[in-house]
């Protein structure tokens, strides 16, 4: 299935090159394959596209989580939130690393 994403990654990324949401989905594939690295700089190129996707911010707050970026990770899921106020899953994230500083 890996190699099945990956060309679906590069087809979409030659048929629209500054289409944000592959480089976010390519992105996710990566972490969820404990690609950490390879996915922080596939969420970076999303965001350079398009910085205004909460989820984008927060999927790069999670990778830095996971990398030991603690402080990174806080204002990834801050800036989620601030695009987007209600945006649960960085509230959830942001009262767990709440709760780990006690």
């Amino acid at each position: 299935r890996f190699e099945q994403a990956q060309h679906a990654f590069q087809v979409a990324t030659s048929l629209a090159p500054d289409y944000a949401p592959a480089y976010n989905e390519w992105g996710n594939v990566l972490l969820d394959t404990g690609r950490y690295l390879a996915a922080l700089d596939f969420y970076n190129r999303s965001l350079a596209i398009d910085e205004s996707r909460a989820v984008v911010h927060h999927n790069r707050g999670v990778c830095c989580r996971l990398l030991g970026r603690r402080e990174d990770a806080i204002a990834n899921f801050r800036k989620a939130m601030s695009i987007n106020a209600g945006y649960t899953y960085s509230i959830e994230e942001l009262a767990r690393e709440e709760l780990a500083r006690l």
